[in-house]
Order: C-alpha cells, then structure tokens, then sequence
C-alpha cells in the first residue's frame, strides 16, 4: 500500500508502504490524483503503474442512510402487468418488491391500489428505456 503525499504541478509524490518516496509524471496518471490517497504501486513489464486502491474507496453506508433499492425491468412487461393486474401487485412483484405487492394485494379490495396502478403505469411510460427496453423503477 502507497499514499500520494504531494501534487505538483507535472508530478506527483508517493509514499511507499516501505516509507520511501517515489517521483511519478503527472502525465502517467489514469485518474486525478489527490493528497492523502491511498494507491497500488504495480510493477509491470518494466515500469511502475501506479492504480487507485479500489478497495480504499469503498465506505460503509449505514441502512439509514442507504440509496433506495432500485431494479432494472423491461418496460413493456411492467407497464403490462400495471395495466391488467396492477390492483393485485403483479407490477410490484416484478420489479422484486414483495412487500409492496403484498400491500398491494391488501389494498385491492378498496380500489385505492388499481388507482396508484395506473399512476405508477402513467410513469414507466413516460420513463425512457434503454437499448433494450429496460427502465428502472
């Protein structure tokens, strides 16, 4: 493991897991280097790479403070299943959200799930979908 201990303005200084330094052309670098970041030294048919640490960039995320859970289904199937069995949840079931879809279920008996149904079918239509035909919901 090395820290880039300095940025110049065409180089770039390394600490080595040893405690030497190591001058690099800034020009050399793949990704922007910044002070303090941890990167791998690899020696390589003759010559030093010098790599981000991929393992240092990764930090934990509490389940509080976690990005929703988003899926990638097809277009054309969701908006099917939102359309003809959307007061039953199938939609929901789909894009891999058991829970909603039980409530779904639960709710279909007052009509208050075929109404978001279809405004959740009014949505995927109007999202766009990729090469192929996949939107994320």
């Amino acid at each position: 493991m090395a820290k880039i201990i300095a940025v110049e303005a065409d180089s770039v200084i390394i600490e080595t897991a040893t405690g030497k330094t190591k001058t690099f052309p800034k020009s050399d670098f793949s990704f922007s280097p910044v002070v303090g970041e941890e990167v791998d030294i690899i020696h390589f048919d003759g010559k030093d790479i010098v790599r981000p640490r991929l393992d240092a960039k990764q930090e934990y995320t509490s389940p509080s403070t976690a990005a929703p859970q988003v899926k990638q289904v097809n277009k054309l199937i969701y908006c099917l299943l939102a359309f003809l069995l959307g007061a039953f949840g199938a939609h929901k079931f789909y894009a891999g959200k058991a829970l909603w879809g039980v409530i779904y279920i639960l709710l279909s008996f007052t009509g208050i799930s075929s109404i978001i149904a279809f405004v959740e079918l009014i949505i995927a239509l109007c999202k766009k979908s990729d090469h192929n035909g996949n939107i994320l919901i």
